[in-house]
């Protein structure tokens, strides 16, 4: 529990600053009325105290190069989304851990694992994983997850957090995610068949209006399945390569992108 309470503490540093960070079962209390009231700013509180419990590798500082170079992609691709603004911002967090994977979270944070640049071969591949990410964060699947799942019981869990009194209730608070519907399960395994699917032909929308190479998406899929032995976990649609492909078949053109090789040599820098 002291690690969930760890990460909990850093990740609203590493976003609030510590000035802003006074009280973290104020923080824990304002996330988990996220149900009753889904304002931006309680959505971005939400993906803080949800990240908590999912996260249990070391993070990266945000001034690491690593970090402001993934955070750069993800700003251009927001850009070219329907709905590019979060309370806080879109913002990246880089996970020290070797697993192919990444997350999105609710009010604009997308967790990565740095173990995806052993895998990946060039920008672009690393430019589809998160454009995939922002996919989810632009239908707001997370919180769509809890609505569906119907796990709310906020007048129960309230009765659980007496804020301010002690630590131990923000151990409660955050290990009450589960039953506010934050979705622990489908953020950390995968959001269902129809989400994904919808979370790829954004994805595929993103990078082409981006400048990236939206071919590169289905080798991100052939390196995963090479990797993994599955298209991203049991969620996902089992002929996930060939929708994509039939997506990347209704781009309206294509050409040689003398950029590419460029972004391909700023990418290895970090590997």
């Amino acid at each position: 529990m002291k690690k969930v309470l760890y990460v909990l503490v850093t990740l609203c540093v590493t976003f609030l600053g510590a000035a802003e960070v006074k009280n973290v079962n104020q923080e824990v209390a304002n996330a988990l009325s996220i149900m009753e009231n889904k304002s931006k700013k309680n959505e971005f509180r939400a993906g803080v105290v949800l990240g908590s419990s999912i996260v249990e590798s070391k993070i990266y500082d945000t001034k690491h190069k690593k970090v402001v170079y993934v955070n750069n992609i993800l700003n251009t691709l927001v850009l070219s989304s329907t709905q590019p603004y979060q309370y806080f911002g879109y913002k990246a967090v880089l996970l020290k851990n070797k697993d192919f994977n990444a997350y999105s979270l609710p009010g604009g944070i997308i967790l990565i694992n740095d173990g995806i640049f052993k895998y990946l071969e060039n920008e672009d591949q690393l430019a589809a994983i998160i454009a995939h990410e922002i996919g989810h964060s632009e239908k707001n699947h997370g919180l769509a997850s809890a609505d569906n799942q119907k796990l709310v019981d906020i007048g129960e869990t309230a009765s659980m957090l007496v804020v301010g009194s002690n630590v131990s209730n923000a151990y409660a608070a955050v290990g009450s995610i589960k039953a506010l519907g934050m979705t622990y399960e489908a953020v950390k395994n995968g959001y269902d068949v129809d989400q994904e699917a919808e979370a790829d032909k954004i994805a595929i929308d993103l990078m082409s209006k981006s400048g990236y190479d939206a071919a590169e998406f289905s080798n991100v899929l052939r390196i995963l399945q090479k990797t993994v032995n599955d298209y991203g976990g049991g969620n996902y649609p089992k002929d996930r390569l060939e929708r994509l492909n039939k997506e990347l078949s209704k781009l309206d053109y294509y050409e040689e992108d003398a950029n590419k090789d460029y972004r391909t040599s700023r990418f290895r820098k970090y590997k």
